[in-house]
């Protein structure tokens, strides 16, 4: 990200290093889930939905993956 806006010199891929940090993120992201017991799949499919609803969408993420259209 430092590399992409200038603040960095030297980054030689900075699309390898934005992959490397947003696993990061949800490696992350997953380890506090799991240690507060959080279902992040629920969640996020939760949050999506109503996503969807306010933003109009047709189908939310659970609906897309269940092959729903």
């Amino acid at each position: 990200m430092n590399g992409r806006s200038g603040r960095k010199e030297e980054v030689q891929d900075s699309n390898e290093e934005l992959v490397k940090e947003l696993a990061a993120i949800i490696h992350y992201t997953v380890a506090i889930a799991a240690i507060n017991h959080i279902d992040l799949t629920k969640t996020i499919f939760e949050k999506d939905k109503t996503a969807a609803i306010k933003y109009q969408h047709e189908r939310d993420l659970e609906g897309c993956l269940k092959g729903n259209v």
